[in-house]
């Protein structure tokens, strides 16, 4: 069986994501989504990036739906996805932290 880590969503465990991975069409950015294993097969989640335009090589921006506490930005760092964060970018009212990908964590959770 493929690997899979646990996931907390605002108080809603999902068991058993992973990752579906591509590039976004306009600007190339690294495209990620976590979707969730089930008998039916692998379904989407939610997007886990943001298109904020190219970025560095392993390098993305993360939507983290779960406040400004970053919650699922610190989860994406205990299972090794996301090595650090560079930066934040504000635009309005929401920031998106700038993190460096861990292509092997990518490639170990992928769908």
């Amino acid at each position: 069986m493929k690997k899979s880590f646990p996931l907390n969503l605002n108080g809603m465990y999902i068991p058993q994501c992973c990752f579906k991975t591509g590039y976004y069409k306009n600007s190339g950015a690294l495209a990620i989504t976590i979707c969730r294993r089930t008998a039916l097969g692998v379904l989407p989640v939610i997007p886990l990036t943001i298109n904020l335009g190219p970025m560095k090589n392993h390098c993305a921006a993360i939507k983290d739906i779960t406040g400004p506490d970053n919650k699922l930005t610190k989860q994406m760092q205990r299972i090794g996805l996301v090595k650090k964060k560079l930066t934040t970018i504000t635009l309005g009212y929401t920031s998106y932290p700038i993190c460096e990908i861990d292509e092997q964590t990518l490639t170990k959770y992928a769908a």
